[in-house]
């Protein structure tokens, strides 16, 4: 398994690239792609796309788009979860988990919404 995120410099890199022409599942379109990389909150070293690869090629994707979100006026940036897809010949095997566990978000929104504990999801 090999576990790729992609800030903004570097999904820019990847829609222009053959690698991302040829893919038969797409994990981005190129519109969604250019509005996630323009977007005034997200920072360059935010994570926008994360890509699980398996043997057969790519097997899943998770994307994020960065935000803040205020809380008695003190901002918390968080991210937005904007897709998810799981490859049919990868289901059932905790790659969800991973991609979910994976992204910056998941602590971020649960302290904002008051939790008193974190409890990550482990894949399989």
């Amino acid at each position: 398994m090999n576990i790729v995120t992609l800030n903004k410099s570097q999904l820019l890199q990847f829609i222009n690239s053959d690698e991302f022409n040829t893919l038969p599942n797409i994990p981005i379109s190129y519109i969604r792609a250019v509005s996630h990389i323009n977007n005034p909150r997200a920072n360059e070293n935010d994570v926008l796309l994360i890509l699980i690869y398996l043997d057969f090629g790519l097997a899943g994707y998770l994307g994020i788009v960065p935000d803040l979100i205020f809380k008695n006026d003190k901002p918390e940036k968080i991210g937005w979860m904007s897709c998810i897809w799981v490859h049919q010949n990868a289901r059932g095997k905790g790659l969800a988990k991973t991609l979910t566990n994976k992204a910056p978000f998941v602590e971020a929104v649960s302290r904002f919404f008051g939790a008193t504990r974190v409890v990550k999801i482990t894949g399989t």
